[in-house]
């Protein structure tokens, strides 16, 4: 099934795939881009691009009819071939995802949000208990009913401009290594508390100093001083 894309190319632009001059080279493990009109547009072939596949429901790929030299066409040139684009594309792993790494990133701000300030030593606690809690949740199966089948939810993020996001449901999270990080506690230091508080003045002792201590300081009365004096230049006289 073929169709012309529209004169502004918007129903489909954010959905078009860069198959067709951007070809994954799987030996070198780097994107090429190619030039647009050679990659993309061609005087006496037809052009496919193909839209990526948002929905089950759809084919793997739907391509997309543009002829050269058509409004349509120059329109989807001036965005493609943005250099701010080029340069990410050229920058995409061909290998591995950011997904995981997003989400980790947004699991420490439930531990240690930036709203509140830590000490060193508190900071560094809170950062160990979220990788542990990543390590032990992040491979969580999706639910499933009593009949068996999976469980799926249905979304419609703003971004999407009314598009629906179908996304697993995982099974609860779960908070087993802080059972066992409270058993291996006791075992190691119930017996020997002065063994506990050496542990904890050695890490107070390579916690760094604020960054404030690393600027220079003026004394107060000379910062007063100065205050004064930019303060008296906007008073009336």
């Amino acid at each position: 099934m073929f169709f012309e894309a529209p004169p502004m190319v918007s129903r489909q632009s954010h959905n078009i795939l860069f198959t067709g001059y951007v070809c994954y080279n799987s030996y070198a493990g780097q994107f090429h881009v190619f030039p647009f009109q050679k990659g993309i547009l061609s005087v006496h072939l037809p052009v496919y691009l193909y839209v990526f596949r948002l929905c089950v429901c759809l084919p793997p790929c739907l391509p997309v009819l543009v002829f050269s030299g058509s409004l349509a066409a120059v329109k989807l040139e001036n965005i493609m071939m943005r250099a701010a684009l080029l340069k990410d594309v050229r920058q995409l792993s061909p290998q591995h995802q950011t997904f995981s790494l997003e989400a980790y990133h947004s699991l420490i701000l439930h531990f240690a949000p930036k709203h509140t300030g830590f000490s060193y030593l508190g900071m560094y606690s809170r950062l160990l208990l979220a990788a542990l809690h990543y390590n032990h949740n992040a491979n969580r199966e999706t639910a499933r009913r009593s009949d068996g089948t999976e469980k799926y939810c249905v979304r419609y993020p703003r971004f999407r401009k009314g598009a629906h996001v179908v996304r697993p449901i995982k099974e609860a999270a779960s908070y087993g290594y802080a059972t066992s990080l409270m058993k291996a506690l006791r075992e190691s230091y119930a017996n020997s508390p002065a063994v506990l508080r050496e542990v904890g003045a050695n890490l107070s002792s390579d916690a760094p100093a604020p960054i404030a201590k690393s600027f220079e300081q003026i004394p107060k009365e000379e910062a007063i001083s100065l205050y004064l004096a930019r303060q008296s230049r906007f008073k009336k006289t």
